[in-house]
């Protein structure tokens, strides 16, 4: 019985520790964004919060860092 409780104390850290998702205003995705760096650049994503683009990327990786409200 001793033993088992700081197992049961570590799985409820773990637990409580998920990654949680950014909120943002506007996730746009499946789309061609076309990135104003040295080499033009396109991306299929964008995250929109209080009207500034603040990152861009692919869709599957953004859609899993961030939710929109």
């Amino acid at each position: 019985m001793k033993k088992t409780i700081p197992f049961l104390l570590i799985g409820c850290l773990l637990f409580s520790c998920s990654a949680k998702k950014k909120v943002a205003d506007l996730v746009v995705h499946n789309a061609t964004i076309y990135t104003v760096d040295s080499t033009f650049s396109t991306a299929d994503a964008m995250v929109i919060t209080d009207g500034i683009i603040i990152e861009v990327g692919t869709a599957k990786e953004l859609l899993e860092k961030y939710d929109a409200v």
